[in-house]
């Protein structure tokens, strides 16, 4: 199992923070007192993700390949 470079510790996930846009079904609630929201859809933007460590926030990575290879354990050394 990969370690976070900062941290240390064993992490078998990542946090990937990415811009999208949403479209959502939105309907009065039963009680009338609010909204009910259902995603319709969802279409993620181009543009580098970023990847975090789950333990300490530290960016692991800015590209899909890179958060593959580092939960594979074959990331480069930077």
């Amino acid at each position: 199992m990969p370690k976070c470079p900062k941290c240390g510790k064993e992490i078998g996930y990542l946090v990937c923070e990415c811009e999208e846009i949403s479209t959502y079904i939105v309907r009065l609630s039963p009680n009338r007192q609010g909204l009910e929201w259902e995603r319709a859809d969802c279409e993620t933007l181009e543009g580098p993700d970023t990847y975090t460590c789950p333990e300490c926030g530290t960016e692991i990575a800015h590209h899909y390949s890179e958060a593959v290879a580092f939960l594979k354990g074959e990331a480069k050394e930077k």
